[in-house]
């Protein structure tokens, strides 16, 4: 992010200093969504696949994209389940993702 705060507040109006600070937060946050994104964050966190084939069960409103993000980063047999709210399912090819 290259957003830049450090203006001189002597020469801005109080809009234009509401307005960088907006701005500011707004890139913070979405950099703080985008670093929570299981697709970015857990495929470093995976382990090398073990012997045979392995079974994800998981459960929360994450649940559907964690389970999208290790079927896509996944190099071996996997198949699973995995429960979360209405409204926060995705499309899984090995692991069945359902809406409770």
């Amino acid at each position: 992010m290259t957003s830049d705060i450090s203006g001189d507040p002597s020469t801005e109006d109080a809009e234009t200093m509401r307005h960088r600070a907006k701005a500011h937060l707004s890139g913070l946050f979405q950099m703080a969504v985008q670093a929570a994104n299981p697709a970015h964050c857990l495929p470093a966190y995976l382990p090398p696949p073990p012997k045979g084939r392995t079974i994800v069960i998981g459960a929360g409103k994450a649940a559907a994209s964690m389970a999208r993000a290790v079927e896509q980063n996944w190099q071996g047999d996997l198949s699973g389940l995995v429960v979360t709210r209405y409204d926060h399912g995705l499309d899984c090819a090995r692991i069945e993702v359902v809406e409770a």
